[in-house]
């Protein structure tokens, strides 16, 4: 090409001097330099012409992208265009990624997609990735990682999406992710880990999303105390957490999403809650909550919270609420300060003695006596109304009179409660009316089965039923009238009787 360029910039430069009568001389410096010129623009031309052009054979090539997916690839492609700025290498038998074989060994300095999901990868090198200084994506999904090497990452300076997923992974040191400031979501989902410490990120000063779901993560903690501002989203769905630590929420200042969906959770502590300043969205459903005072301060928190929260918590204990919405037995129970309004089993105050006044059908508590104190998850009520006391407990109180405490002795807290649950009663009442129609249509039902099944058994017998029923109609109507003529012979007889006499 060289010689070419040569013969026809001479042969230029000979016609323009034969033309303007000037001596010919090839060699002349002017000219020299007019020809390094046009074949240097020539070569870049050519090189750039050539890169644009070149895609890896079994790939498709859009662009500047560059498809190898769903291929037997064991190795990276040699002949990828230096222009090239994504590369998918998805479904193949990617083995072993050795330093000579990534993507920088065959230049590839404005790469900003690498996707390398989906193949049998075991393991990273140090410095695995050098020289991808552009990198901004990182897929490495569904391999079979069991660690990430020190300085793994270090070239990637503006790697922003680094996705571990899918992999087993166990454990994590503060140098594995050493030389990415710039990464805002990070995803290691779905491997092995099951003791999770904050500490190990301080250096992902730029991180907003931390996805950690599905693990065997059993610990979370915080280590040193330092302040993450920039974390907005953690996903913690489907671990083993049995209990929350407050010090890892008070370093997320700005936490905005938090999922603690399928755990092992039964309560969580004041101190957590109160740390829970910024969150919007919350999702806390398939844990074990006890419904008992312990889960108050969540259940007081929940009230007060107006973002998007998961109203379907399960109370797993006690036994009597099991299954019940967490939220609703709260309530209905008052396990964190509603009014209660449940009746509790009538017993017989030690104030209470009997006299000889004759007996009362009712009694009513004086308003000088003190409730009891409200017993865990009864039924709040917002106007409590005095109500008659049962029939049984009216029999057993007869013949005695309520007579307050003696003085400077506190009230008992068995003293007789005449505040029954609203609606108690009229309940009971209803369950009786149903229960009574129930039976007494089944009985109707049963009579008229073995009537129906009697006559077609047996028609004889019914017909014998039948005309004896209307003999015996017939002599009651014949004695009928005999008793109404002997009636006045009687009278007369009678009289009679009374004049002799």
């Amino acid at each position: 090409m060289g010689a070419q360029f040569t013969t026809l910039h001479n042969a230029q430069c000979y016609h323009t001097k034969r033309q303007k009568n000037l001596p010919i001389a090839i060699g002349s410096p002017g000219c020299e330099v007019r020809l390094l010129w046009i074949i240097l623009q020539a070569s870049v031309m050519a090189l750039l012409c050539q890169g644009e052009k070149l895609c890896p054979s079994g790939c498709r090539c859009e662009g500047k992208m560059a498809y190898c997916e769903s291929g037997t690839f064991r190795d990276i492609p040699d002949n990828i265009s230096t222009g090239c700025q994504g590369l998918s290498l998805r479904y193949n038998d990617l083995l072993d990624l050795l330093p000579s074989t990534t993507p920088p060994s065959t230049p590839v300095p404005n790469l900003r997609n690498l996707d390398l999901s989906y193949n049998k990868l075991q393991a990273l090198q140090p410095g695995q990735f050098q020289g991808l200084r552009k990198l901004q994506s990182l897929h490495l999904r569904s391999n079979a990682l069991t660690a990430v090497p020190v300085r793994a990452f270090l070239d990637c300076r503006s790697l922003e999406f680094l996705d571990l997923g899918y992999n087993r992974l166990r454990a994590l040191t503060r140098t594995t992710f050493l030389g990415m400031p710039r990464l805002a979501e990070l995803h290691l989902e779905h491997n092995q880990f099951s003791r999770i410490n904050f500490f190990l990120f301080p250096r992902l000063a730029n991180l907003r999303a931390l996805y950690l779901q599905w693990n065997r993560i059993r610990v979370l903690n915080q280590g040193l105390p330092w302040t993450w501002h920039t974390l907005q989203k953690l996903d913690l769905a489907g671990n083993e957490i049995q209990a929350l630590d407050a010090a890892v929420f008070h370093c997320l200042p700005n936490l905005q999403t938090l999922n603690l969906e399928s755990n092992k959770l039964s309560n969580v502590s004041q101190e957590a809650v109160a740390a829970w300043i910024s969150l919007t969205t919350i999702s806390l459903a398939g844990n074990m909550w006890d419904c008992g005072p312990g889960i108050c301060p969540l259940v007081a928190w929940l009230r007060n919270f107006r973002g998007s929260k998961d109203t379907t918590m399960i109370c797993s204990s006690p036994k009597s609420l099991q299954g019940k919405k967490v939220m609703e037995a709260a309530k209905n129970q008052d396990a964190c300060g509603e009014t209660p309004t449940a009746l509790r089993p009538a017993t017989l105050s030690p104030y209470l003695k009997p006299t000889p006044i004759p007996t009362t059908t009712t009694m009513a508590v004086p308003s000088t006596t003190e409730s009891p104190p409200p017993s865990a998850f009864q039924t709040p009520s917002p106007s409590p109304r005095p109500w008659l006391l049962p029939q049984s407990t009216r029999r057993s109180l007869t013949g005695v009179t309520l007579r307050g405490p003696p003085p400077n002795t506190p009230a008992s807290s068995d003293v007789l409660l005449a505040t029954p649950e609203p609606g108690g009663v009229p309940h009971m009442f209803f369950h009786k009316i149903v229960v009574g129609t129930v039976a007494l249509f089944l009985s109707a039902s049963l009579i008229m089965l073995v009537i129906y099944v009697s006559w077609r058994r047996y028609p004889g017998a019914m017909r014998q039923l039948q005309q004896r029923s209307l003999g015996r109609k017939r002599r009651k109507k014949a004695e009928e009238p005999e008793q109404n003529i002997t009636t006045p012979a009687a009278g007369v007889l009678h009289e009679l009787q009374r004049h002799k006499l």
